[in-house]
């Protein structure tokens, strides 16, 4: 399966809310290899220095006797860089726990050769109970943690709660989606299960609901704007 920044609108974003999911999402995934683990840590690193610059008027206007305007502006640059990455992250890590738990259900099988590095000595070595096949077979059910709806609606309510109500950045939040799902599909030799192909449409399709919600927000202002221009009401 082959699946084909971030602007300073002055927009707030709930980081401790989107590093928190981040976290969480992390610990539930399975621990392939440390991505997981280090998306986790980014993402409480992202709050953590969020926190330090959304502070109260007064505390900020401290913050502000030491840092000049471009400091600033570098700051929430690379913390949302950070964060948008981190989300990234969390998508290869859903696939690979999406293919974790259609592996140990008995409802696909691959090859050793074809996978690399770490995840091939994973599944190569890899025992399962009856008690796992049948935990796992829960959880890729369409009720399941791991099942088509809950992952894409989980994913996208990480990206909707990191664009901070700013449509600016959903380009950038989609691109992120592509390069993450490209970059699952490359450790498994482009043959990602049919859960997964589904998760990815239904992500998309979810995404495309949220460009026709803003393209119809510009048109809602652009009718208003003529509307007072012929009115008088503009100068």
């Amino acid at each position: 399966m082959a699946v084909n920044s971030v602007s300073n609108t002055g927009s707030t974003v709930d980081y401790k809310k989107v590093s928190n999911q981040a976290a969480s999402s992390a610990k539930n995934e399975p621990k392939v290899n440390d991505k997981a683990d280090t998306s986790a840590k980014e993402a409480k690193t992202v709050g953590s220095e969020a926190a330090v610059y959304e502070k109260s008027d007064g505390e900020t206007s401290a913050i502000n006797s030491h840092w000049d305007k471009k400091k600033i502006d570098n700051f929430i640059k690379e913390t949302e860089a950070k964060t948008t990455e981190a989300f990234q992250k969390m998508i290869e890590s859903a696939v690979k726990g999406q293919v974790d738990k259609i592996f140990k259900a008995g409802d696909f099988t691959i090859e050793s050769e074809d996978l690399k590095g770490n995840l091939k000595e994973y599944f190569a070595n890899m025992e399962v109970s009856d008690e796992e096949r049948a935990e796992a077979q829960e959880l890729i059910s369409d009720e399941g943690y791991y099942g088509v709806e809950n992952t894409a609606q989980r994913l996208f309510d990480f990206a909707k709660d990191l664009s901070g109500g700013d449509d600016s950045k959903f380009q950038t939040l989609k691109d992120a989606v592509l390069k993450g799902f490209d970059n699952a599909a490359k450790l498994w030799g482009d043959d990602l299960p049919e859960i997964t192909k589904k998760t990815y449409d239904s992500l998309m399709s979810k995404f495309d609901e949220w460009e026709k919600e803003i393209n119809s927000k510009k048109s809602a202002t652009s009718g208003t704007e003529g509307s007072e221009i012929l009115s008088g009401t503009v100068d």
